[in-house]
C-alpha cells in the first residue's frame, strides 16, 4: 500500500506468444523483483522505469521469481 492505496504487484499475469516476455522465457505466475538497480519494484515503479529509461541493445535486465521459489536472470529486449 501508498498512503492508503494498493500498489499492483509485479507478478506476471499472461505472456503474448511470440512476443518479447514469451521469447526471454517469462511465464505466468512469475514475479519480477529486480529491474535494473531496483530491488522489489512495485508494478508503477516497473512500468515508469520501462517507459522511461534507455536500456540499450543489452535489453532491461531482471530478476524474476519462479512459483517454486527459485529465481534467475534475464534480459527482456523490448519490440
Amino acid at each position: 500500500y501508498f498512503i492508503g492505496v494498493k500498489t499492483l504487484s509485479t507478478e506476471i499475469s499472461h505472456v503474448a506468444p511470440g512476443g518479447p516476455a514469451w521469447q526471454s522465457g517469462l511465464q505466468a505466475g512469475e514475479v519480477i523483483t529486480r529491474i535494473a538497480e531496483l530491488q522489489n519494484p512495485n508494478f508503477n515503479e516497473l512500468s515508469k522505469m520501462v517507459m522511461l529509461k534507455d536500456f540499450g541493445p543489452e535489453g532491461i535486465p531482471l530478476t524474476v521469481k519462479r512459483p517454486d521459489g527459485t529465481t534467475y536472470d534475464v534480459s527482456l529486449v523490448p519490440m
